[in-house]
């Protein structure tokens, strides 16, 4: 099942991925008969612009259900469509 992310202040699923970060746990995966059969515990954070309304969110791939905003900024329309991020 395809579970899409959608912005949370427009409710569109057209956005553009910025940057992820994640937790660092060490986890062995286990597999049996070619399947995992632990999940992993880290918790990736995914941050993203729309390319709708230009607002900024993110999502984890723990709960693509509840979207949380983050970075409360708001990016121009025209602004959202660029490529490079520069990070401090």
């Amino acid at each position: 099942m395809n579970i899409f992310p959608k912005c949370p202040y427009c409710g569109e699923s057209y956005y553009q991925e910025n940057y992820s970060t994640t937790t660092a746990m060490y986890w062995t995966p286990i597999f049996k008969n070619g399947e995992l059969i632990n999940e992993n515990p880290n918790i990736t954070t995914t941050y993203c612009t729309c390319c709708n309304c230009g607002k900024s969110f993110s999502y984890t791939n723990k709960e693509y259900s509840k979207m949380q905003t983050s970075l409360d900024c708001l990016v121009s329309r025209t602004d959202a469509d660029l490529t490079d991020l520069s990070v401090l």
